[in-house]
């Protein structure tokens, strides 16, 4: 049976870990408005979704993420981005870039940082600061 852990990330952005062959972080925006998350991987971890995409309201992502992977995400608001993907976010920008591409959120922002276990050693780290 898989282990689950859920914690809020901002506004209403839910994640939650599920371990049975492998791992998976599923995003869901419950805000009435598109969130662009920004995610970071640790050192020597990659950096899922190239850094950031758009999730529009009452939308969700599923991302599979490697077993011990470490990294941060963030939620951004008030984004505009061109077809290349170059903009700027209200809160939580990374570089004028949809993908942050290893770059971090510049505050505000509320970030999530976690470090995951595996199917051996089902413990999950996280922390959520602002």
């Amino acid at each position: 049976m898989p282990t689950s852990i859920l914690f809020p990330l901002l506004f209403y952005l839910f994640a939650s870990f599920y371990i049975s062959n492998g791992s998976q972080l599923i995003l869901v925006n419950n805000c009435q408005e598109s969130i662009w998350p920004g995610i970071l991987g640790g050192a020597g971890h990659p950096t899922l979704k190239d850094g950031g995409f758009r999730l529009n309201s009452g939308e969700e992502v599923v991302l599979d993420v490697p077993e011990k992977w470490s990294g941060r995400i963030w939620g951004r608001q008030g984004c505009n981005f061109d077809q290349n993907g170059k903009g700027s976010c209200n809160t939580g920008d990374c570089s004028r870039q949809l993908r942050c591409q290893g770059t971090g959120g510049v505050p505000p922002a509320t970030v999530v940082e976690m470090t995951l276990g595996t199917s051996t050693s089902p413990l999950h780290f996280y922390d959520p600061w602002k």
